[in-house]
C-alpha cells in the first residue's frame, strides 16, 4: 500500500503552492504540522468516521491542567491523541448542525469511501489526491472545511479552493468513476457559535477559472522539472506599483 504523502506526484496542495511561487512548492516538505492541523484531522474523523473517533482520541477532562501533578500523570498515561474538552464540545455542535442540512444524506447514504486516495495522469503529469468523502452511489465528492464564519465561505472558495473541485473531478473522471459534470461540494462548518453550516458548489465560470489555474501551475511544474525556471520567488516580472 502506498504512503500517500511520500508518493512523488503533483497534488492540489502542490498546485496551490506553485501558483503562490515556485519556491513555496520546492520548500513544501519543510512544512511542519500545527495544533490547528491536528484539530482539523480530529474534526474530519469525528464528522466523517465518527465510529472510529473513540479508538483514536481521548478527551481531556473539563478543567484539567497539565501544569498540576494529577494533570501531568493523566496526560502521560494516555496512548491516544488528546483533544481538549472545549474543542470536543464544539465538534458535537458542528456534527449536529451538519447533519441537519438537507444535503447531509450525501454524507451517510449509499456506497461511501472516506479518505479515498486516487492516482492518475493529467497533461502528462503524474498526479494524486485524497478525497475527504466520495459517495459512489450519488456520484458526489465532498470536501469538509472548518471555518470561523460561513459568511466568508464564498470568498474562501473562490480564492483559496477554486482549483480543488476541478482537480478532484478530473482525477475521478480519469478513473471512470465520475463524470466531470457531476457534483463536488465544499461543506463549511463554523467552529464557533452559532456553528452554522454552508454547502458550496462551483459555477461553470468558476470551474473554467479553476481549470485555467491548474494548467498554469502545471506549466510552472514542468519548468521546474526541466530546470528552465530561473526565478523561484513570487514573480518573474518587475512590477510597477
Amino acid at each position: 500500500m502506498n504512503d500517500y504523502f511520500k508518493v512523488d506526484r503533483l497534488s492540489n496542495s502542490g498546485i496551490v503552492k506553485l501558483l503562490k511561487s515556485p519556491l513555496s512548492y520546492l520548500e513544501r516538505e519543510n512544512f511542519q504540522g500545527t495544533k490547528a492541523t491536528e484539530i482539523g484531522t480530529a474534526f474530519h474523523t469525528y464528522i466523517l468516521e465518527n465510529h472510529k473517533f473513540n479508538d483514536m482520541y481521548v478527551i481531556k477532562p473539563e478543567g484539567m491542567s497539565f501544569v498540576t501533578k494529577d494533570g501531568k500523570a493523566w496526560r502521560d498515561e494516555q496512548t491516544k491523541i488528546i483533544i481538549d474538552y472545549d474543542v470536543y464540545e464544539n465538534f458535537k455542535k458542528q456534527y449536529e448542525n451538519i447533519f441537519k442540512h438537507p444535503y447531509s444524506y450525501l454524507l451517510r447514504d449509499g456506497e461511501i469511501e472516506v479518505e479515498k486516495e486516487v492516482y492518475f495522469t493529467y497533461n502528462g503529469i503524474d498526479c494524486k489526491m485524497k478525497i475527504d468523502l466520495y459517495n459512489k452511489t450519488h456520484n458526489t465528492i465532498i470536501d469538509l472545511k472548518s471555518i470561523a464564519d460561513c459568511e466568508k465561505a464564498e470568498n474562501v472558495t473562490r480564492y483559496d479552493y477554486i482549483t480543488q473541485s476541478v482537480f478532484y473531478r478530473i482525477g475521478m473522471q480519469s478513473t471512470n468513476d465520475l463524470n466531470f459534470e457531476h457534483d463536488f461540494y465544499f461543506v463549511y462548518s463554523e467552529k464557533q457559535n452559532p456553528f452554522g453550516c454552508k454547502w458550496i458548489e462551483l459555477s461553470e465560470q468558476s470551474t473554467a477559472i479553476g481549470l485555467e489555474k491548474i494548467h498554469k501551475a502545471m506549466e510552472i511544474y514542468n519548468k521546474i522539472r526541466q530546470n528552465e525556471l530561473w526565478y523561484l520567488d513570487y514573480s518573474e516580472d518587475v512590477i510597477l506599483v
